[in-house]
């Protein structure tokens, strides 16, 4: 069991903990490459002179709507609000679930 539990009731084991962890990092560390990814990918574009500006200005809307400010903000720091890290950290529990990888890679 390396996830969360929903009720106030369980409890993780030291080790449960140690591998929600190191899950937890790899998915917030997939997440900022995914994240970096896209933002030079439009980035890089506008540069180049494959996007206008306009383009190149909604992209970066729908990136900032995607990841939201989070990394801005010096409260909130890496908590990043993102559908790809939930889904990393989903998909990597079930395969660790099922045996067929190796937990966090």
């Amino acid at each position: 069991m390396a996830q969360a539990p929903n009720d106030v009731d369980t409890f993780l084991s030291p080790e449960d903990m140690k591998l929600w962890l190191t899950i937890e990092e790899r998915s917030i560390e997939l997440a900022a490459e995914r994240r970096m990814r896209e933002a030079s990918s439009f980035v890089n574009d506008y540069a180049d002179g494959l996007l206008n500006q306009e383009e190149a200005n909604r992209r970066l809307r729908a990136h900032e709507e995607k990841w939201g400010l989070g990394a801005k903000d010096e409260v909130l720091g890496w908590q990043l609000r993102d559908e790809a890290s939930a889904s990393i950290y989903t998909s990597r529990i079930k395969k660790q679930a099922r045996g067929d990888g190796t937990p966090g890679l």
